[in-house]
């Protein structure tokens, strides 16, 4: 299967902070919340 036809599922979205840091040439993130997506099972 090539991966450009391979099924992929997205089952929550993430809202962050991301940081960066010029000096030290670095991208660093905090995960502020998680939205869950589709139907929950329970």
């Amino acid at each position: 299967m090539r991966p450009s036809h391979a099924p992929l599922r997205v089952d929550a979205v993430y809202l962050v902070d991301v940081t960066a840091d010029a000096e030290a040439k670095t991208i660093t993130w905090e995960e502020l919340a998680r939205v869950p997506l589709g139907v929950s099972k329970g």
